[in-house]
């Protein structure tokens, strides 16, 4: 036997419209400013990296040139669809693409193996306290802020008054 809901008062309008006042986090703006921060820079990254990609994949569906049935070269791409695709996997290509695709994925596997090993026992050397331990640490970490060093003084090499931009542009830049 199902009990029935209690019948709603005779004066009553239903629940107050009454807007609480709810408590806000300092934090609340903070994913929309995120974000905005953030627009510039995924922009860049869309146009350097995305855009390349897309037009690649474009790309891949097309022949360049070539030589027709009569014997004549042809100029311009031509439309091959998913021919470029097949063709990897039968025939001279596919030994190649598969010979590539092995030599790329073990080199990758073996590089990041070595480096992380290589990583680690860095870390527990540099965190270990030992005698000699500043003098480790300047060795590990030197090779890397070296090409930073290097870049720097190359691109002011390069935009000095009588840098290389200069004498390339004819023109006196800074």
């Amino acid at each position: 036997m199902a009990v029935a809901a209690p019948a709603a008062e005779a004066g009553s309008k239903g629940p107050r419209n009454k807007k609480v006042k709810e408590w806000k986090s300092p934090d609340e703006g903070q994913g929309r400013l995120a974000a905005i921060m953030l627009s510039p820079t995924m922009l860049v990254l869309l146009l350097v990296i995305g855009l390349p990609i897309l037009v690649a994949i474009r790309q891949s569906f097309y022949a360049s040139g070539g030589i027709d049935e009569s014997g004549f070269v042809q100029e311009g791409d031509n439309f091959v669809g998913l021919d470029n695709y097949t063709n990897i996997f039968s025939g001279a290509s596919a030994d190649r693409f598969w010979n590539a695709f092995y030599v790329t994925t073990m080199f990758t596997v073996v590089c990041v193996v070595i480096e992380v090993i290589i990583g680690v026992a860095m870390a527990l050397i540099m965190n270990r306290a030992f005698r000699g331990r500043g003098l480790i640490r300047a060795s590990i970490l030197i090779p890397w802020a070296v090409p930073t060093v290097v870049s720097a003084l190359l691109w002011a090499w390069i935009f000095d008054a009588n840098g290389v931009a200069n004498d390339l542009l004819n023109r006196q830049i800074l």
